[in-house]
C-alpha cells in the first residue's frame, strides 16, 4: 500500500505531545519532512520519529517536497498566516484550532481552500473523543424522553497530569513568553485566550446539539463567567469557564431530560488511552449505568480521520471541516460584542 506523505510545520510541545506520536503510529503515513525554526530542535525531533528531510523554512519545505498533507503546529497567532501559504501550494491541511485570529481570516482561508480544492481540517480532538463518538451514536436513541437543558462546566487546571518528556527548545523561554493562558489586562489578548481554550466548548456543543443562537452571557473583565445559548430544538445550554489554576482537569458536561440525566466527565486531553465517561440516570426506574466505552486517545482518533479524509475523499460527521469551523469563531466574536 501506497504511503501518504505528510510533513510537519512545528516541532514544539504540542507537535510532540499528540500530533507527532498519533500520526506516526499510524501504518499508512510516512512523515518525509519536518519544518521548524529551531536547528537544534529540528535534529532531536526529526531523529526520534526518523524523518529524513528538516526545514527551517516552511516555504522552502512546501517548494521541495512532494506532499499529500501538512500538519500545522504552531504558535496560535502565526497559524493563519502560516495555513495560507500550505493553501496556496494547493496541499492538504490539519491545522490545530483556532484556524485564525478572527472570523474574517478564517473566512479567507476557507474561501482560498475552496478555490484550490484543497482538504482543510481543524483540530477539535474533543469530538473525536470515544466516549463523545458514543454518545453522539446513542443520544437520539436514549429513553430518557426530552432534552430540556445542558450544564456544560470548563475550568481548565492542568491538561499533561504528568510530566511528558519532550525536547525544549533552545530558547527555553519560549513557551512562556509565547502562551495565552496568562491573566491578560489587554481586550485583544483576552479575546484570543478565550477562543483558543473555549472554541473546543463551542464546537463540541454544536457537535452534540446542532447549532445554537447566543442568549446572554455574564463575563467577567479577565473572559470568565456564564455564556447562554439555545438550540434550534429549544434545549437551554449553559457554558460556565474559568481560567482554573488546578492541577487536575476540570472538564464535565450534564445533559438533563425529562426523565433522567446523562453526566459526562471528559479526560485530560494529553493523556493517552483515556476516553470521556459516561453516567446515565434514569429517574422512572431509579437506575445508573456506566455504558462500558473503549480506551483510546482523541489526538489519534483524529490523525486517522485526516488520513481517511485524504484517502477516501469522504468526510463523517467527526471531522470538522475549517468552513465548519468558522462558526465557532463566528459565536465567540459574538460573545465578545461590547465586552
Amino acid at each position: 500500500m501506497k504511503k501518504i506523505r505528510l510533513a510537519f510545520i512545528g516541532a514544539g510541545f504540542m507537535a510532540q505531545s499528540a500530533h507527532l506520536p498519533s500520526f506516526y503510529s499510524d501504518p499508512r503515513v510516512k512523515i518525509v519532512a519536518l519544518s521548524d525554526l529551531d536547528k537544534k530542535l529540528l535534529h532531536q525531533v526529526s531523529k526520534k520519529y526518523q524523518i529524513k528531510k528538516t526545514y527551517q523554512s516552511y516555504k522552502k519545505m512546501l517548494k521541495n517536497e512532494k506532499l499529500d498533507g501538512v500538519v500545522l503546529v504552531v504558535n496560535r497567532l502565526k497559524t493563519e498566516f502560516i495555513a495560507k501559504d500550505v493553501l496556496k501550494a494547493k496541499i492538504h491541511l490539519f491545522s490545530e484550532k483556532p484556524m485564525a485570529s478572527n472570523y474574517l481570516s478564517a473566512k479567507k482561508l476557507c474561501d482560498l481552500a475552496k478555490k484550490n480544492k484543497t482538504k482543510y481540517l481543524v483540530g477539535y480532538m474533543k469530538r473525536h473523543d470515544n466516549g463523545i463518538l458514543f454518545l453522539k451514536k446513542n443520544l437520539k436513541k436514549n429513553n430518557l424522553g426530552k432534552l430540556i437543558s445542558v450544564y456544560y462546566q470548563s475550568f481548565i487546571g492542568d491538561s499533561y497530569s504528568s510530566p511528558f518528556e519532550y525536547f525544549q527548545r533552545q530558547d527555553k523561554d519560549y513557551r512562556k513568553k509565547n502562551t495565552l493562558n496568562k491573566n491578560f489586562k489587554n481586550k485583544k489578548l483576552i479575546f484570543l485566550k478565550y477562543l483558543n481554550c473555549y472554541c473546543h466548548c463551542t464546537n463540541l456543543i454544536r457537535y452534540l446539539f446542532g447549532e445554537v443562537k447566543l442568549n446572554y452571557k455574564i463575563l467577567s473583565q479577565s473572559g470568565e463567567g456564564l455564556v447562554f445559548f439555545k438550540s434550534k430544538r429549544n434545549v437551554n445550554i449553559i457554558l460556565n469557564n474559568q481560567f482554573s489554576n488546578a492541577t487536575r482537569w476540570i472538564e464535565d458536561i450534564k445533559l438533563n431530560f425529562k426523565n433522567g440525566s446523562i453526566y459526562i466527565k471528559m479526560p485530560t486531553p494529553l493523556l493517552k488511552n483515556t476516553s470521556a465517561e459516561i453516567t446515565v440516570e434514569n429517574y422512572r426506574n431509579g437506575k445508573i449505568y456506566k455504558p462500558g466505552i473503549k480506551w483510546g486517545w482523541a489526538f489519534r482518533n483524529q490523525a486517522k480521520a485526516f488520513v481517511n479524509y485524504i484517502i477516501s475523499n469522504r468526510t463523517d460527521e467527526s471531522h470538522c471541516l475549517a468552513k465548519d469551523s468558522l462558526q465557532d469563531m463566528k459565536i465567540i466574536e459574538s460573545i465578545f460584542k461590547n465586552f
